[in-house]
């Protein structure tokens, strides 16, 4: 490396860019140009927020070094400072192909979702992203992000429920309390949606019951009593259902016991225990079942 570039290199790590981009300039005059002197320079530009012509420093970037994954970065970055996502995003994975594993990757892939107003993607490669570099750049554009996510989930809250589709509300102010588990709002709306996401998964329950689908009902009586653990209602028709399902196991398993079916005999066992899983009587059948069977697994 030519003693120039040494202190071109210095005065960028300086924060001294007008200076670097004179004596970048007084070295392509002398030298021509170069690599190195196209990468310092669209760092330049990037910084006055020359877009433009940083793009065009960041072609010649592409042109001397095709199989470099930097000069696609950075021109991804110029792009995204015109403003022209799908570009950049191009550019982007372009780096990609050459080195799938470069920490700035998933940042200005989130930017670019972030610029096209995409929440959901750029909060998930915001996440991402931090979890490869943790400075303040990366940490403030997953707050950002966030926020508008967050935001985004409180207006589709509010226009499912003036459509009265529940279910989509509840979904959002749930993300939300994924996301900060501090956020007040979405605390306070997911309190008030609890009791009534409850009552549903409570109204599937019965229904499931009245198709005579015992395990789906179990399932949704015991998701109503997870949202809302003191809903007595559900309490009592999950105990109910509990001990329905656990109770037909075991006449299943005994029936097929009785009639030497050991095999299926022990499958009605597991299918209870999936259940009830230290329920004495279906562990016997299960082991007496097994006893008889075994010999003629050996034979």
């Amino acid at each position: 490396m030519s003693k120039q570039l040494i202190k071109i290199e210095q005065l960028l790590e300086d924060g001294q860019w007008q200076d670097a981009e004179l004596e970048i300039k007084q070295l392509i005059q002398a030298e021509g140009k170069s690599f190195e002197a196209s990468f310092c320079l669209t760092k330049v530009y990037l910084n006055k927020k020359d877009f433009a012509a940083a793009c065009e420093a960041a072609e010649q970037i592409i042109q001397f070094e095709p199989d470099d994954e930097e000069g696609y970065l950075l021109k991804a970055k110029a792009f995204l400072g015109l403003n022209q996502t799908s570009k950049a995003l191009r550019e982007i994975k372009a780096a990609e192909r050459l080195e799938p594993n470069h920490p700035e990757i998933d940042f200005l892939k989130a930017n670019a979702f972030y610029l096209k107003g995409d929440w959901e993607k750029a909060y998930q490669l915001a996440r991402k992203a931090f979890e490869f570099r943790k400075d303040s750049e990366v940490q403030q554009l997953y707050q950002n992000a966030c926020a508008k996510l967050i935001e985004q989930n409180l207006r589709i809250a509010e226009q499912s429920l003036a459509n009265d589709d529940f279910w989509s509300a509840y979904s959002a102010i749930q993300e939300n309390t994924w996301i900060d588990p501090s956020h007040l709002e979405s605390k306070q709306q997911l309190k008030k949606l609890l009791p009534q996401a409850a009552e549903r998964s409570l109204q599937q329950a019965r229904s499931a019951y009245a198709e005579g689908n015992l395990p789906r009902a179990w399932l949704e009586a015991r998701q109503a009593l997870r949202m809302h653990p003191d809903f007595e209602e559900a309490k009592k028709f999950s105990e109910e259902v509990f001990q329905e399902l656990v109770g037909s196991a075991i006449e299943t398993a005994k029936e097929h016991f009785e009639a030497g079916r050991w095999q299926e005999a022990i499958f009605a066992a597991y299918d209870g225990l999936s259940t009830d899983p230290e329920n004495e009587t279906l562990l016997n059948y299960k082991a007496l079942a097994e006893e008889r069977l075994n010999p003629l697994r050996e034979a």
